[in-house]
């Protein structure tokens, strides 16, 4: 039995070692690209995105992770131009403020600009660290659901971290996964 808790205590802190090296290399990141004023890196900060135990029902399953995260890295970045190419032009989602179904590309990409540019000036930073814990994507046909924890870390003067429990929808257009549904509702749980 002791056996089976230092096994499961170590598990635990192998754990938390990952989740604070990937943090602190996510703000080693950020902190890099501020100390270079005229850096590239200045003018889209760095902002460390990465994926736990996804859970692919099928190969094509994969590709849906894979663009998940894809546009995780875009909303994380503020590219809202590149991220516009990745949604349906019939795109929806359900903003949680005004209780109201916001349907359109336009209107998405207005929406989630807004959410973005709100969020940044409150902390008066930049998402340092997005997390996907443990995707679970299944593909039907041409339609594909990924259900899946969020985590975001926004560093500088007002650190905080938020966690949204999500949905996404996506359909497949050629060769590629576009989406065309996101729920998500985030939480401030730290700072």
């Amino acid at each position: 039995m002791r056996d089976l808790i230092s096994a499961s205590l170590s598990l635990t802190t192998l754990s938390l070692a990952i989740f604070t090296a990937s943090t602190l290399s996510g703000a080693a990141a950020y902190a890099e690209s501020e100390s270079k004023p005229d850096s590239k890196a200045n003018s889209k900060k760095v902002c460390h995105v990465k994926c736990n135990d996804p859970h692919a029902a099928c190969s094509e399953s994969e590709k849906v992770i894979e663009a998940l995260q894809h546009l995780t890295r875009l909303i994380s970045q503020g590219d809202f131009n590149d991220l516009a190419q990745h949604l349906d032009a019939d795109v929806t989602t359900f903003d949680d403020s005004s209780k109201k179904l916001v349907t359109g590309r336009e209107a998405v990409i207005a929406n989630l600009k807004e959410k973005w540019e709100r969020a940044h000036k409150r902390a008066q930073n930049d998402v340092v660290s997005y997390t996907i814990d443990s995707p679970y994507a299944q593909v039907k046909g041409d339609t594909a659901t990924v259900t899946f924890i969020a985590r975001k870390v926004i560093g500088g003067p007002n650190p905080a971290t938020y966690v949204s429990h999500s949905t996404d929808v996506f359909k497949k257009e050629g060769d590629r996964w576009v989406a065309i549904h996101y729920i998500g509702s985030w939480k401030k749980v730290s700072g």
